[in-house]
């Protein structure tokens, strides 16, 4: 038997919110032991969205950056190489959690500089850019939603 790990959390989280906590009545650690609970519940959804979330990130700021090096090209030569070289990347030679938010966090400081550049850009097409990196970050912070912030 492979115990799965969002299944032992939701078993353990469930434990606590029904037999543990109640047990303690009306106390400051029964309702620690809920929040805990809770966590629980939270850390069993991440873990299991954990890679897919991250690439699909990963993914849509590279597509922003693929887009946007030849824009920047024209007055930001090593912006736009940089952004090229970012688009060209993949997340799929290494699925580990730990490895996709160190890329992430790659991206996201290029993002910033990316950002920065087509904020200072009078340009539609910079506009256009500044758009989709706006929608980019609604989206992302839609992804990180859990279900519990939800209710």
């Amino acid at each position: 038997m492979k115990p799965e790990v969002s299944t032992v959390l939701a078993a353990v989280s469930g434990l606590i919110s029904r037999e543990v906590a109640p047990a303690l009545g009306d106390t400051y650690l029964s309702e620690q032991l809920l929040r805990s609970a809770a966590l629980l519940g939270a850390v069993g959804e991440e873990f299991d969205r954990a890679a897919a979330r991250r690439v699909q990130e990963n993914q849509a700021l590279r597509r922003i950056f693929g887009q946007a090096a030849a824009l920047v090209r024209p007055r930001e030569p090593d912006l736009a190489t940089a952004l090229a070289g970012a688009a060209d990347g993949s997340d799929l030679d290494d699925l580990r959690v730990s490895r996709l938010d160190a890329d992430n966090h790659h991206l996201r400081a290029l993002l910033i500089r990316l950002q920065a550049w087509a904020e200072a850009e009078p340009t539609p097409a910079a506009q256009v850019l500044l758009a989709a990196i706006w929608t980019e970050l609604r989206d992302s912070t839609e992804r990180r939603m859990l279900s519990m912030s939800r209710l």
